[in-house]
């Protein structure tokens, strides 16, 4: 595989941590948004979660433009622009304008997560490089989300937006080193779609499936915590528990790679996270439930590298990755009101055996695309070789 060049890891690191930022930060951010005078519980959700929507609908919008605009120049003003409007948002009572920063900071950061797909997609070891991020993103999400609290408690609810705003300009220098430089060499300009749309087609219904049951089995974890009956603090070193295993399973990605292909880690990923949310919806007791939770938390991070990696193989120049990366928020958010609706109707426990079945099928439903990701690194690798064999037989014939 190619090697990244200068240094681009932590530019894309940054550029993927502004992009999730309010992915990660969004249930404080409801709970600021409740204790401004005015705001309703409901209304402070759909404030909070409009700035999801505006981040995913810019990130594949952004995807179309990537030959056009200049990456470094759209990083800086994209985390500048998502910086200033996550500030505005702690000086501001009126929900009006409280959407209006929230589709802002959602805008700017779309930017970000588009690009820094992108510049991963153009590396050509996307899995690897995904879970080398995601690492870091683990560790370093661990330590916000535990900061940020901390300084609601000192200096007021509403500090929480002034810290979000700080973290994303300090990230935001990091993210000005996202260029096409990061890219390694013989990035195709112009390939042709002809063979890859099916298996475009084929990878974005799958993760339409997937995300909708790992959002929706993430939005009742709590409440089926408090179904069977653990506390307060229970659930939270549980979710703490859930949260370090992420780590675990993103470093699995990286000492993994390609060593089995895309088809097989992929599968079993999607499989795994099954029954990661049969365990949470539908254990009646402790040791199933934190089972599950374990599960999920190592699962998504392995099942990420390999999902976006083989978006990343099947166009280098990183416009589907970067669509993907956005388009996944949708039904992430919309799996939510699929399983409470399921689970109103039903029951939590056959939401859970929902979630499994859909995840096979959308197991079975990505196939198709893997193959055709895996074909393409192959005759990736054949070409870079039969290019590279003169050059290694001038230098044996020197020597």
């Amino acid at each position: 595989m190619l090697k990244l060049r200068n240094g681009g890891l932590g530019s894309m690191t940054a550029g993927m941590m502004i992009g999730l930022m309010g992915t990660y930060v969004l249930p404080f951010v409801v709970g600021a948004l409740t204790r401004k005078p005015g705001i309703p519980l409901a209304g402070a959700g759909w404030i909070g979660g409009v700035h999801i929507w505006a981040l995913s609908l810019t990130a594949c919008a952004t995807s179309l433009l990537l030959k056009r605009i200049p990456w470094t120049g759209t990083a800086v003003v994209g985390g500048i622009v998502t910086a200033i409007c996550w500030a505005l948002c702690a000086v501001e009572t009126r929900p009006v304008l409280l959407v209006s920063y929230q589709i802002g900071a959602g805008i700017g950061a779309g930017c970000l997560l588009s690009i820094a797909s992108a510049a991963v997609a153009g590396t050509g070891d996307a899995e690897r490089i995904y879970g080398r991020i995601y690492t870091i993103m683990s560790v370093a999400f661990a330590a916000l989300l535990y900061a940020l609290p901390w300084g609601q408690d000192e200096f007021g609810s509403d500090s929480l937006f002034f810290g979000i705003a700080v973290t994303v300009l300090a990230l935001t220098g990091a993210a000005a080193g996202l260029s096409r430089k990061i890219q390694a060499a013989g990035v195709a300009s112009s390939e042709s779609w002809r063979g890859r749309g099916l298996a475009v087609v084929s990878l974005f219904t799958s993760m339409t499936f997937v995300y909708a049951m790992f959002g929706g089995c993430y939005a009742y974890s709590e409440q089926a915590a408090v179904t069977i009956g653990l506390s307060s603090t229970e659930i939270g070193w549980i979710f703490a528990l859930s949260t370090a295993a992420a780590t675990v399973g993103a470093l699995l990605a990286v000492m993994l790679g390609m060593a089995w292909g895309r088809t097989v880690p992929f599968v079993a990923a999607t499989l795994a996270a099954g029954f990661a949310n049969f365990l949470i919806l539908s254990s009646h007791g402790v040791a199933g439930y934190g089972t599950g939770m374990v599960l999920y938390g190592a699962v998504t991070m392995f099942f990420n590298s390999y999902a976006y990696g083989a978006a990343a193989a099947l166009d280098r120049e990183g416009r589907v990755v970067s669509a993907l990366q956005g388009y996944s928020l949708m039904p992430y958010a919309l799996g939510a009101g699929a399983i409470g609706t399921l689970a109103t109707h039903t029951s939590l426990a056959n939401a859970g055996l929902v979630c499994m079945v859909v995840n096979v099928v959308g197991a079975v439903i990505a196939v198709p695309a893997l193959w055709v990701a895996d074909r393409r690194v192959d005759q990736l690798v054949r070409s870079q070789n039969e290019l590279s064999a003169p050059l290694r037989d001038v230098k044996a014939s020197k020597s």
